[in-house]
């Protein structure tokens, strides 16, 4: 919004947002915000919204906040319903800049019976920070992540143990996740 307001745009259309941060964070500038029911936070949950239907859209000149680099899947499905898409990419993904001792060492002391991660992003991130003298650990540590373009990733990376699906990356999700499993495991 600071990006919005130094350009002196105003943002009269509504607007929807995929998570409920982003939500949160857009309702504080009082803009016309269409309520996404609790659903996947993905492009391919947006795309089912009423609004982005083909009768809403088609010859409607659309924009897409988001990061450099982001998926192009939400801009060609939108495109392909007749919209003229254009983006704003107002942030960058970077890898963090953390020590991952710490964690390795709690690996090792066998602290860690789960890992869990909310994108695509942050698992790469995960097995770069990691290096290859821990990969093992983590390919070998049940991973949870909030879908199938995560697990298909987790696999590419080489992951060996369980990978776990939660719904979605929303927080009841992935605790109902956690729960299941480890219920699961106490059983088994």
């Amino acid at each position: 919004m600071d990006w919005v307001q130094k350009l002196g745009l105003t943002i009269t259309q509504p607007v929807l947002a995929i998570g409920k941060a982003t939500a949160r964070a857009i309702d504080r500038y009082s803009l016309n915000l269409l309520d996404l029911p609790d659903q996947a936070f993905n492009s391919e949950a947006l795309l089912k919204h009423e609004q982005l239907q083909v009768e809403h859209i088609r010859g409607r000149r659309l924009l897409i906040f988001r990061g450099q680099g982001g998926r192009e899947y939400l801009a060609e499905q939108l495109r392909h319903r007749g919209a003229q898409v254009d983006y704003a990419e107002v942030y960058r993904r970077q890898k963090p800049a953390a020590d991952v001792q710490p964690l390795i060492k709690k690996w090792q002391q066998g602290g860690i019976q789960l890992v869990t991660v909310s994108s695509n992003e942050a698992l790469q991130n995960l097995y770069d920070m990691l290096g290859t003298a821990a990969h093992k650990r983590l390919q070998h540590t049940p991973l949870l992540v909030p879908g199938q373009r995560c697990a298909r990733l987790a696999l590419q990376l080489g992951h060996k143990a369980d990978i776990i699906q939660a719904e979605s990356a929303a927080d009841a999700a992935v605790i109902s996740a956690i729960i299941n499993w480890q219920q699961h495991n106490a059983t088994s």
